[in-house]
């Protein structure tokens, strides 16, 4: 999919972090040429406030709603070390099995 749509685009990107949900997302778009953004959540709840109905449509379309508005004043997301990344699995692991 992604091919078709890509060709000679400028294309921009944003989503949740969903932790290693996404991780693997955000190893393949770190290979494109994609300007990427990854909007902290407490920024999104602060720039829609209130609101009824929470469900992946309508939280897609209040991300790229966010994202149109405000991207000028965010940096792109940029892949983490490798090294980094595997601390992190490693923390995350060791807590899991602590329980």
């Amino acid at each position: 999919m992604i091919k078709k749509v890509v060709k000679d685009q400028n294309v921009v990107i944003a989503m949740e972090n969903t932790g290693r949900y996404n991780s693997n997302l955000f190893e393949y778009l770190s290979t494109k040429d994609f300007k990427i953004y990854v909007p902290n959540p407490l920024h999104l709840k602060k720039s829609i406030g209130l609101y009824r109905g929470k469900n992946d449509k309508i939280d897609s379309q209040r991300i790229c709603s966010f994202i149109e508005k405000n991207y000028t004043d965010f940096k792109q997301w940029k892949p983490s070390n490798k090294t980094i990344d595997k601390l992190g699995s490693y923390i995350l692991k060791e807590g899991i099995e602590q329980k």
